[in-house]
């Protein structure tokens, strides 16, 4: 009976928290990444290139790149942020994204060694 009480009083708790989180990017990362936090978040929107039709297993919000208001309004109601773009001509939106996140807002990017390779330590550049 006490665990189901805790339980509860946490459940509670972080829904009062209304904690949402922004996925910039929908690729396997952020596919893995929303459906583990599934139960931490009280709403999930990620970012795609076109919206797919629900598969019915669906519990994210999917927002259009296209549809550039939407993905902005996400951006400044979010709490968190996460960004799994690779360094393409859509991770140039993430700048116009950064301007509208409120303050205190958790910004994460991934990112991996395996997109640049190994430069033994040197600076790499987008360029």
């Amino acid at each position: 009976m006490k665990s189901w009480f805790c339980w509860c009083l946490v459940v509670r708790v972080v829904s009062a928290l209304n904690l949402k989180l922004l996925i910039l990017g929908y690729g396997n990362v952020g596919r893995e990444v929303s459906r583990q936090t599934l139960a931490d978040f009280s709403k999930i929107s990620v970012t795609v290139r076109q919206i797919q039709p629900a598969s019915g297993k669906e519990s994210v919000e999917m927002l259009a790149w296209d549809n550039e208001d939407r993905v902005l309004q996400a951006a400044r109601d979010c709490s968190h942020c996460l960004v799994t773009l690779p360094a393409t001509v859509e991770s140039k939106r993430c700048d116009a994204i950064a301007k509208v996140l409120s303050p205190g807002t958790w910004l994460g990017v991934v990112s991996s060694t395996s997109v640049y390779g190994d430069h033994q330590g040197a600076w790499v550049t987008e360029d």
